[in-house]
């Protein structure tokens, strides 16, 4: 064997020495670590204070979060008790005594009502409607008559009718007027509209609402027409074709332009079925006007089958003197405002119009729409007032000139 040189250190072996010094000084460390480390811990939790979360709901009592535990299980205790502030009085009990185990249970849901069937939804009654109320006799109209635009009433019951079913239709569909006025009245019809577009509007929308507006039969949109006149506060009628018999291309039987009128020498049947033919062209009307801008003049014997229908549908009719009959609602056309469209004729005839009404209380003057009768017709109406003249309603001279 070598021998090893005195003084050299055995490199191969651990000093035992060293080694339990560098032990020492490992746990130590760890134990001044963990020392710090609870320390911190303990710092934090004391500046830390507990925030309590309650929801109070009716009937249940939820405990603060975090400390709710399942059916049967005690809540955990809270370590952080003993730090929670002062200022929270119900927070500074120990959690033990102030949370009490709660058994979860779903909040309950508002009570809704139970849905019914769609059969019997289906076949549920309706409310009864409100009873209607029961019709006011025009003399109990305190703004019927009375001149106001926007106080129309259709329809005019006369004290006799207590409904309106029962009344005429001349009655039925009259403009409302004060037969009670005193003054003479004057009453106008425009005839022929509803063929040209521009004149009936004309007529429409620019004459006083009085003026009653006669239709033609023939005339296309009839019950627009009608409709639009009336809501206007016009009272209708329809023209009632009539052409003397014998005359050269008025016969009737081969008039293109006129294949509907009436004619005397026609036998009773032809002239009541186109007398059917007129009245069935509208609606909501009072009467037929049996005239035409010249006058017509017939046998009154001769038409008398056709008189006596118009009366029996309740209608009134306006034509010449001559033609009458049994019961029949009638009006007379006294002249012709028009029968030249011309400024000064127009007036002379207005004029004319005037004296007869005061001569005798009532007048009935015809026209046809010329743009020039509607000008002078709207200037004209402007003075009545002044003049002590009242413009009605043609259904308001019914059987007021029996004498004629």
């Amino acid at each position: 064997m070598s021998a090893r040189p005195a003084g050299a250190a055995d490199l191969g072996r651990p000093d035992p020495a060293g080694l339990a010094a560098l032990l020492i000084l490992a746990g130590a460390g760890l134990s001044f670590g963990w020392l710090a480390y609870r320390g911190e811990l303990d710092r934090l939790a004391s500046a830390t204070p507990e925030v309590v979360i309650s929801l109070n709901l009716p009937g249940h009592s939820v405990p603060p979060f975090g400390t709710v535990q399942g059916p049967g299980l005690a809540p955990e205790p809270d370590r952080f008790a003993s730090t929670v502030p002062t200022a929270n009085p119900v927070a500074t009990q120990p959690i033990a005594e102030t949370k009490p185990p709660v058994v979860r249970q779903p909040i309950a849901a508002a009570a809704r009502p139970a849905a019914k069937p769609l059969s019997q939804l289906a076949t549920a009654a309706p409310p009864a409607p409100a009873s209607p109320l029961p019709p006011v006799p025009a003399a109990a109209n305190p703004v019927a008559g009375s001149g106001n635009e926007e106080a129309l009433n259709y329809p005019q019951l006369q004290p006799r009718y207590p409904t309106v079913a029962e009344a005429p239709a001349w009655q039925r569909f009259a403009r409302p007027f004060d037969i009670n006025d005193p003054r003479p009245r004057i009453a106008i019809v425009v005839l022929g509209l509803g063929l040209l577009h521009g004149e009936t509007a004309a007529a429409i929308g620019e004459l006083p609402s009085e003026v009653t507006l006669s239709f033609s039969p023939y005339s296309h949109g009839l019950d627009g027409w009608i409709i639009e006149a009336r809501s206007f506060g016009h009272e209708v009628m329809l023209d009632l074709p009539i052409v003397q018999s014998g005359s050269e291309g008025q016969s009737g039987e081969g008039d293109e332009a006129n294949p509907q009128a009436l004619a005397a020498g026609l036998g009773d049947s032809d002239n009541l079925r186109r007398l059917d033919w007129v009245l069935a062209r509208g609606r909501d009307y009072v009467g037929v006007a049996g005239v035409d801008a010249a006058g017509i003049s017939a046998s009154a014997s001769d038409l008398s089958p056709v008189l006596t229908d118009i009366g029996r549908h309740g209608l009134m009719f306006l034509g010449p003197a001559e033609l009458s009959g049994p019961g029949l609602p009638r009006a007379v056309a006294d002249l012709s405002i028009d029968a030249r469209p011309d400024r000064d004729y127009i007036d002379g005839q207005l004029a004319e119009l005037e004296r007869r009404a005061r001569e005798t209380g009532f007048a009935v003057g015809v026209a046809f729409g010329y743009p020039v009768t509607i000008e002078r017709l709207a200037l004209w109406s402007r003075g009545l007032e002044h003049k002590n003249l009242a413009l009605a309603p043609v259904s308001a001279l019914v059987g007021q000139q029996a004498a004629r």
